[in-house]
């Protein structure tokens, strides 16, 4: 996005489609996250001051005047588009009178044939669970290093495809395999080969869209999730994973994973669900012309 101070013509065109693809003309940093509270009062811009001095390193809160420009630009385009209702939701509750409609992201289908009742597939006594993408703070490190640690010496494996912001961790250990970067394209055959049977997708923030969700979902394996955000939205309207509270311990997650490990036929039932959802999933081409006709 643009900041305010920039805007100027270029954003008042008011024939113009304006997409709101994360919280930046919300706050700066982004993601409304909160290093010390998790949960972000994103509403009460008064209070933003303790998290600015932390993360710009600045004594004045500059947030009431960041959304007042914004919103001024805001109001001048002809429509405004987010890819989730939770999304629009957070910004109609900072901008009360903005026109806002909700088009999903399109996601093309990956060559490959996950399957996660192929009989072919290795018989493995692990129950193998797996973290995706880049993995920082707020997209819950603190999540993968604590269950790194529970599962040791258990029948629970943890598998990290990709990174995370923390190098410890870029190595294999006990009941932990680390794989590295991957490719897009790879990844539903990597999830295959590897057995993975649920991914964590444990972000500490409202995602607004979530294309790691879509990358799962693609490769037919359900998720564990907290109630926050795009991906609690998505994940209980197709019910295809399980919703854990955002006040959810590592005894929480731990205890939910084991249920699921033990529930072989909701588990079956979450992967029936996600099949019948595939089919109706919008490729790019067909949300491209959504936006086209807007």
């Amino acid at each position: 996005e643009i900041m305010p101070s920039l805007v100027g013509s270029e954003m008042c065109i008011r024939d113009s489609i304006y997409t709101l693809h994360d919280f930046y003309s919300i706050c700066p940093s982004v993601k409304l996250f909160n290093k010390e509270t998790f949960l972000c009062n994103y509403a009460n811009a008064a209070g933003c001051g303790s998290c600015i001095a932390k993360t710009f390193n600045l004594n004045i809160n500059f947030i009431p005047l960041w959304r007042k420009e914004f919103y001024e630009n805001l109001k001048t385009v002809k429509k405004i588009i987010v890819p989730s209702y939770s999304t629009k939701n957070i910004f109609l509750n900072t901008y009360k009178d903005l026109t806002i409609e909700v088009v999903e992201h399109g996601y093309d289908k990956i060559n490959g044939n996950p399957n996660n009742d192929n009989p072919d597939k290795k018989k493995n006594k692990k129950f193998n669970i797996a973290f995706i993408g880049y993995i920082t703070e707020e997209k819950g490190l603190k999540y993968l290093e604590e269950l790194i640690e529970k599962v040791k010496g258990t029948d629970i494996n943890v598998h990290l495809f990709g990174q995370t912001t923390n190098k410890k961790y870029n190595k294999n250990k006990t009941n932990y395999a680390y794989h590295g970067k991957y490719i897009q394209q790879d990844l539903p055959n990597l999830l295959l080969e590897n057995d993975i049977k649920l991914i964590c997708l444990l972000s500490m923030w409202p995602e607004t869209y979530s294309y790691t969700l879509s990358e799962s979902l693609i490769s037919e394996i359900p998720v564990i999730s907290f109630d926050l955000g795009a991906i609690a939205e998505r994940v209980k309207r197709a019910d295809v994973g399980w919703i854990l509270p955002i006040n959810s311990t590592l005894d929480d997650i731990f205890k939910l994973i084991s249920t699921i490990k033990s529930a072989p036929q909701e588990y079956k039932q979450k992967v029936e669900r996600i099949r019948h959802l595939l089919k109706n999933m919008k490729s790019l081409k067909a949300v491209s012309y959504t936006h086209l006709r807007a």
